[in-house]
């Protein structure tokens, strides 16, 4: 299993630590400066997205799918799979 952190710099910081196999996410853990409301959708964001492949369309569905009813504050689903693909590049 590989392992790789990334910081991505959008109109606030996303910080994510992602365990990933054979291109799909294991394990996210998504931390930085924004606001998202309710707090609980982070964490359903995160759970969602084990078990998806590294790609950008795949990754932009399920952020955007699981932040529907959402407010968030700092970041849009396009900076997210960024910050998520991002984690490749390192």
């Amino acid at each position: 299993m590989k392992e790789s952190t990334n910081t991505y710099k959008s109109q606030k910081l996303i910080r994510v630590f992602l365990k990933y196999e054979k291109d799909t996410i294991q394990q996210i853990t998504i931390t930085g400066d924004f606001f998202i409301h309710p707090e609980e959708s982070l964490e359903r964001l995160e759970g969602e997205l084990v078990g998806t492949k590294l790609e950008k369309s795949a990754i932009m569905e399920v952020v955007e799918r699981s932040l529907t009813d959402s407010q968030v504050f700092g970041f849009d689903s396009q900076a997210m799979t960024e910050a998520i693909l991002g984690c490749l590049d390192k």
